[in-house]
């Protein structure tokens, strides 16, 4: 992985002056899996990241991430994350902790069948909702949680549509969220807001095509 924040221009006091790279970060990452039994997965990423700024100041770090995933049947599922995890950036004699993230999550999807609950005649031939909660820990913030859900569903001509909703509980900056999707064999098209608190609202347009 690759990132450049672009040139600026730096004085320093030594009198040297002249455009840098403001920020250059480079990560190389592998990544493994493993199913231990049929309803029970576990994952692990090992990271080398490093990390450059104004070309005067650069720190690299050893990471991981660990991940587990259970499937409880009958659509449940749960899950637990650890991300970014590991030594320290360390720029000069102190160190700076990696951001780390935990996570707790559970899930349950359930397929209607069959998928026009309310119109025997409309034209869905697949229809699903996935339900979600997570608990979300990052190094030096608040705890907070989150809940939403998705409904999909596959019309008989060939289109698929998704319809995605949730809330951001005690986060200063965000609240609810919407999404709503459209897809086929080949192009996509995802539209996002949210309800800003803090900050204005936001919106995204996403348009993608499959080859």
């Amino acid at each position: 992985m690759y990132f450049n924040a672009g040139n600026m221009h730096l004085n320093l006091s030594s009198g040297v002056s002249g455009n840098v790279a403001a920020e250059v970060d480079t990560a190389v990452y592998a990544s493994a899996a493993w199913r231990p039994a049929e309803r029970l997965g576990v994952g692990a990423t090992l990271k080398y990241a490093r990390l450059e700024l104004a070309e005067t100041a650069s720190a690299a770090a050893l990471l991981y991430d660990a991940g587990v995933l259970y499937k409880a049947g009958r659509g449940f599922s749960f899950g637990a994350s650890l991300m970014n995890a590991g030594g320290d950036f360390k720029f000069e004699a102190v160190g700076d902790p990696p951001p780390t993230v935990q996570r707790l999550g559970a899930a349950w999807r359930v397929e209607f069948t069959p998928p026009n609950l309310l119109d025997n005649d409309a034209d869905l031939v697949y229809c699903a909702a996935m339900f979600t909660a997570d608990h979300i820990k990052a190094r030096d913030e608040d705890a907070h949680s989150q809940a939403g859900f998705e409904l999909d569903m596959d019309m008989a001509i060939g289109v698929h549509m998704a319809v995605r909703a949730g809330y951001l509980f005690d986060r200063p900056a965000e609240g609810f969220v919407f999404g709503f999707g459209l897809a086929d064999d080949g192009w996509s098209l995802d539209l996002s807001f949210d309800t800003g608190k803090a900050m204005n609202a936001r919106q995204q347009a996403t348009l993608g095509y499959r080859f």
